[in-house]
């Protein structure tokens, strides 16, 4: 139950941030709400995706260094328990999410902070798709276009 309380708790929008796009909405699942985080931590399926529609979003952001490669020094000596640990330690140092500000003036974070550790090339593909399907609600986008 510590554990429960003490780690999981505060750490959900860290470890764990699912939205998804499809042709006119954007679902992802709110963990800031402290209440939304509680219910995903006790009951993960009666927690459902809050929505935002296409139409009403303003301007949509990338923000964080993207170009940025977290690696973990060399004078940490490598055990199990950094292995375990080190998607956490890689997350801390990358906090890219996608800003989106909707027309009333409400900001919404979606982290890819967790697909960008794991899989950078992949990530940015996503994200330039992603970009690209909001030009046609003519949205404003601030995003430095990068491949890698």
């Amino acid at each position: 139950m510590v554990i429960f309380l003490f780690y999981y708790y505060p750490n959900i929008p860290l470890e764990f941030s699912y939205w998804e796009v499809d042709q006119n909405a954007i679902k992802y699942v709110d963990t800031d709400d402290k209440k939304n985080r509680l219910l995903s931590m006790l009951l993960p399926p009666s927690n459902h995706l809050t929505t935002i529609k296409k139409e009403d979003i303003r301007e949509v952001a990338l923000s964080g260094n993207i170009h940025k490669d977290f690696n973990a020094p060399m004078a940490i000596p490598y055990t199990a328990s950094l292995g375990i640990f080190y998607g956490g330690i890689a997350m801390v140092h990358n906090p890219d999410y996608v800003q989106i500000t909707l027309k009333n003036g409400n900001k919404i974070n979606l982290s890819v902070r967790r697909d960008y550790t794991y899989s950078r090339q992949e990530t940015i593909k996503k994200l330039n798709h992603f970009f690209d399907d909001l030009t046609d609600y003519q949205i404003q986008i601030d995003l430095p276009r990068t491949s890698l």
